[in-house]
């Protein structure tokens, strides 16, 4: 999950990535 490397950047952009590969 690429939304962990982000977590620590931007909590927000955690939730619509985790979001989009829930879909993908």
């Amino acid at each position: 999950m690429k939304a962990v490397l982000f977590q620590k950047s931007n909590k927000k952009i955690v939730e619509v990535v985790d979001n989009v590969n829930d879909y993908d």
